[in-house]
C-alpha cells in the first residue's frame, strides 16, 4: 500500500500544484511454507510509522505494475525476480482512509518466495512471518486486512 515509495513520491501533483487524494498502490504478501511476511514499517516514516504490512508501493511512475511488484520486493527485501512468483492478484480495492485524507487503490499480489538471501532495507524496523490468523493481532495498514480477505477468500 503506502510504503517508503509514497514517503519518496510528493504528496502534491507537481504540476497542477494540488493535493492528492486518490493514490494507486500495489501491496504484496509474501509467503513461504503456509506464512505470510509483515514488515513494521520504520518510525521516521511519513506515513503510518509503525504499521505492518507487506510489501507496498505508490504505482507514480511509467512502470508496468507486474514490474513495479519486482521492482519493489527487491529493494525492499533484496529478493530478485528468480526468488519470487506472483501466484495471484486480485483486482483492485478502493480503501477510504481519514488520517491522511487519502482514497488507496490497492492492487493486491499474493507472492511465493524462497527467503533464503532476505534482508531488509531502511524502511523495515522488524519482521515477522505469521499465520493469516496472526496476522490480523498485528496494527495493520488501513486496507490490509481486505488484502487478505481478498488473496485468501475464506480462510479468515
Amino acid at each position: 500500500m503506502i510504503e517508503d515509495a509514497l514517503d519518496e513520491v510528493p504528496i502534491y501533483h507537481p504540476l497542477l500544484k494540488v493535493k492528492l487524494e486518490h493514490v494507486k498502490v500495489i501491496h504484496c504478501i509474501l509467503s513461504h511454507k503456509g506464512k505470510i511476511l509483515l514488515i513494521q514499517r520504520n518510525q521516521s516514516m511519513r506515513y503510518y510509522p509503525g504499521y505492518w504490512s507487506g510489501v507496498c508501493g505508490v504505482l507514480d511512475d511509467h512502470v508496468e505494475m507486474q514490474d513495479k511488484v519486482f521492482q519493489k520486493i527487491e529493494e525492499e527485501t533484496g529478493l530478485g525476480k528468480k526468488e519470487v512468483k506472483i501466484i495471484n492478484q486480485k483486482k483492485p480495492i478502493e480503501c477510504k482512509e481519514k488520517i491522511y485524507g487519502k482514497v488507496w487503490e490497492i492492487n493486491s499480489f499474493l507472492i511465493e518466495v524462497n527467503p533464503k538471501n532476505l534482508h531488509f532495507d531502511f524502511n523495515c524496523q522488524d519482521h515477522v512471518w505469521v499465520s493469516l490468523e496472526e496476522a490480523l493481532e498485528y496494527n495493520l495498514l488501513p486496507g490490509m486486512g481486505e488484502v487478505l480477505e481478498s488473496l485468501f477468500p475464506g480462510k479468515l
